[in-house]
């Protein structure tokens, strides 16, 4: 195993296990510990910083948080939308990264939507318009909020209370 892949790993398994993570409501996703150490592993092998490392978290909440705002309520009773939704993100971030845009990269032209989708597989009442709703308005990063405890949020009005 190479050193930028076992640095992203502690990164993942240290931002999970501690319960260090920020959290998208709307999504019920956390969109920091599955983007950010996509992002830094591969901006250490890259050799890139600033700028271009910010942009490409931004580009991978977004997508990750906007996939997850698509799922609808019922995945979460089944699946854990930070594991399944994290990919998009963890992708989008890396295609950003590495600039791959426009170099004739190509997937599937409906993953999410289409009848052997994302959605159709693991997501019972998938909203599939919420993921470009109010496209080009507030990015959903600010729409995201850091836990004041490191334990899961529904312990924190306990917590609040010591």
């Amino acid at each position: 195993m190479n050193r930028t892949l076992t640095h992203e790993l502690v990164d993942l398994i240290r931002g999970k296990s501690i319960g260090e993570r920020d959290l998208h409501r709307a999504s019920v996703t956390h969109p920091g510990c599955v983007v950010v150490p996509t992002v830094l592993a591969l901006g250490a092998r890259q050799k890139m910083g600033g700028i271009a490392l910010l942009t490409a978290v931004l580009h991978g909440f977004e997508a990750m948080c906007r996939v997850g705002n698509g799922v609808g309520r019922a995945h979460y009773k089944i699946w854990h939308n930070t594991a399944t939704c994290g990919p998009f993100g963890s992708a989008m971030a890396a295609a950003t990264l590495l600039q791959l845009t426009g170099l004739g990269f190509t997937g599937p032209p409906a993953i999410l939507e289409g009848d052997k989708g994302f959605f159709a597989a693991a997501c019972p009442d998938a909203v599939p318009t919420a993921v470009i709703a109010d496209a080009g308005a507030v990015w959903q990063l600010r729409q995201t909020s850091i836990k004041p405890w490191p334990s899961c949020r529904h312990t924190h009005t306990r917590l609040s209370r010591r």
